[in-house]
């Protein structure tokens, strides 16, 4: 499941916090638009979506096989052929350039699932065809933009040998253990669930037509300047180590503040679209409810301490947002439109 706006919107807060100088201000006043008419984003759905929170996609068993299978405590079943693609299969690999084995390029134990894109170009391909218990070496190429820049563009030697192929009954597997997951989540709350999964599909059937200027550029460097304060206080002081650099970081966070922005327009076009508004006595109840939630057993944040690190809109966003799940989960239908 994706996660839940409430999140998505508390790291942009934490990294507005950090650009902040005094009382902070917003890039841009969403209610001072018109968003739909101005042309901002075109909103879909969102009131009447029938929501079913027990389907699991087939990205998800994939991903839930690749990352349990082999490593759970009961057997799992294999078969006795030659790979082939949509496999899970289980190998160990040594990379080598020019001969000589490199750093990060062996495995042993490794899970991959052929066909996912998961490994760089033609290393699954090259799996396809081995027989289990044969070692095989083929020749690939890392790519011009891959994220360690010492084997950009180099030319390697991978000798794989396939250990097992897993029986396709994983995959069944998975699909029941990943529905048993979300069944008991919503059981246990199942207003969460249904508020997620609501959110993500009213996000799914909106459209941004063009974003606020410089919103998105300034968010993004907020994030970065966030993550790379984060590595340089964990002593990474040399992002090169990491394959990344200050610019690439910020490039990295571009569509991470293009969902966060495109998410704060939906939330206000629909507010607009049904003419909601925020009393006082709401705007104070969520704000000492964050005050709250921010402060500590060491350090106690007022509601006024607050408003000097985020925007008062920030605190607005989260109530429309509230008010736009409230109204949406209310109309969910129960069957699906015709």
């Amino acid at each position: 499941m994706k996660k839940t706006f409430a999140l998505i919107l508390t790291v942009a807060m934490l990294a507005l916090s950090l650009v902040s100088c005094g009382a902070p201000k917003d890039d841009f006043v969403y209610m001072d638009s018109d968003l739909v008419a101005d042309g901002y984003i075109t909103l879909g759905e969102y009131k009447g979506l029938y929501i079913n929170p027990v389907e699991v996609t087939e990205d998800e068993v994939n991903a839930y096989v690749v990352e349990h299978v082999g490593h759970e405590e009961e057997e799992i079943a294999t078969v006795e052929r030659a790979a082939a693609d949509g496999d899970v299969v289980n190998i160990n690999y040594v990379g080598k350039i020019d001969g000589v084995e490199f750093e990060g390029g062996s495995a042993e134990d490794q899970d991959v699932l052929l066909g996912s894109g998961s490994m760089i170009e033609g290393f699954e391909d090259g799996i396809v065809g081995i027989n289990v218990g044969e070692t095989k070496t083929i020749n690939v190429t890392f790519p011009e933009d891959y994220h360690n820049e010492e084997l950009s563009g180099k030319a390697a030697t991978f000798d794989i040998t396939l250990n097992a192929v897993y029986d396709e009954s994983v995959f069944e597997a998975a699909e029941q253990e990943l529905l048993l997951e979300k069944m008991e989540a919503y059981t246990a709350d199942a207003d969460a669930v249904t508020a997620d999964l609501v959110w993500e599909q009213i996000m799914e059937n909106a459209t941004v037509n063009k974003y606020p200027a410089g919103v998105v550029d300034s968010l993004a460097k907020a994030l970065a300047d966030n993550q790379i304060a984060t590595y340089y206080s964990w002593g990474l002081t040399d992002l090169s180590m990491l394959g990344m650099s200050e610019e690439s970081i910020r490039e990295m966070m571009v569509p991470e503040a293009e969902t966060m922005i495109k998410e704060e327009l939906v939330i206000y076009a629909i507010a607009q679209a049904e003419g909601m508004t925020i009393t006082d006595a709401e705007f104070d109840a969520k704000l000492a409810l964050l005050a709250q939630a921010s402060s500590s057993a060491d350090v106690v944040v007022t509601p006024e301490e607050y408003l000097k690190h985020f925007t008062r809109q920030s605190v607005e966003t989260k109530i429309y947002y509230d008010k736009v799940i409230a109204l949406a989960s209310s109309t969910v239908v129960d069957t699906p439109a015709e």
